[in-house]
């Protein structure tokens, strides 16, 4: 299964394919993931908007998509925005830094604002053109290609807790993906491995010393932890990383597993804090190797 089957199923590549917006948080591939991503967009021929409200290496060079710097007074004419024009893979960021070694996020308002001409109703008649339909009220929006947001920062490390300010998801996204690499699972919580070592290790509690099924299922459902600042009527979910090989993949889902035996799926246990888990490696063609859990 590839990224777009997870996140969009059933989402036909047609003038009436309707696409939520999504956050990556988390460690451990959040830019493969919108590397991916960008892949399988133009595969599709989708088109597909990335953007950041953190920050990227600068250039961010994801493939096959024109990278444009936006400022908070930018207009979607800026970066060549013309639904009417076909597919289009852009990936949208702030300035550089003052060093020029990464490029700055973008406000999630202006981003919303910058991505109104994708914005779409649904269904719109036939003859109307790609996101030229009025906003729909009352709900998160929808667009007419993937909308998928970096919001969160890791340090190359395996697994992240947040800090004060982190992440920065908008509160107009339709799902929220938390992306652990595999490499964590099991392992002991080094500062090598561990971003917001001091974060974990409050969550965390007694059972700091390792990451263990005890300690994710905690990071899962605290606010402050793995999800942190995800919309409440968003869709959660779980992505552990790097797992190619097949006993890879096997260890990882029999992890999942036990993460999710924390949890009482019946009425009035411990609520299931997520909605869908997956095992991928995401620098493959064919990434999502296992699905553990789905109730979207």
């Amino acid at each position: 299964m590839d990224l777009f089957g997870l996140l969009w199923p059933g989402a036909a590549v047609s003038e009436e394919a309707r696409f939520g917006a999504v956050a990556v948080v988390g460690a451990g591939g959040k830019t493969t993931f919108l590397t991916r991503l960008a892949l399988e967009a133009a595969s599709r021929g989708t088109g597909a908007l990335l953007a950041v409200t953190t920050k990227w290496w600068n250039p961010p060079g994801f493939p096959g998509a024109d990278h444009v710097i936006v400022t908070a007074t930018g207009e979607p004419s800026d970066f060549g925005a013309d639904p009417e024009s076909g597919a289009m893979i852009r990936a949208l960021s702030g300035p550089p830094t003052e060093d020029g070694t990464k490029v700055t996020g973008i406000d999630s308002g202006d981003l919303l604002r910058l991505m109104s001409p994708w914005r779409v109703t649904a269904p719109r008649p036939a003859s109307a053109p790609i996101g030229g339909a009025a906003p729909v009220s009352g709900g998160p929006p929808r667009f007419a290609l993937p909308i998928v947001i970096e919001a969160d920062g890791a340090r190359g490390r395996a697994i992240k807790v947040p800090g004060p300010g982190e992440p920065v998801v908008p509160s107009w996204v339709t799902t929220v993906v938390c992306v652990t690499a595999v490499t964590a699972l099991g392992s002991a919580a080094t500062e090598a491995l561990v971003h917001r070592t001091d974060a974990y290790a409050r969550l965390a509690g007694e059972s700091a010393a390792s990451v263990t099924p005890i300690v994710v299922a905690r990071l899962m459902e605290d606010p402050q932890g793995m999800f942190k600042g995800t919309p409440a009527p968003a869709r959660r979910v779980w992505i552990v990383n790097g797992a190619g090989a097949p006993a890879v993949v096997a260890r990882a889902r029999g992890f999942a597993e036990s993460v999710l035996e924390r949890f009482d799926t019946g009425t009035g246990g411990r609520p299931l804090p997520v909605d869908t888990i997956a095992v991928a490696s995401l620098q493959s063609d064919d990434p999502v190797r296992a699905v553990v859990m789905d109730r979207s």
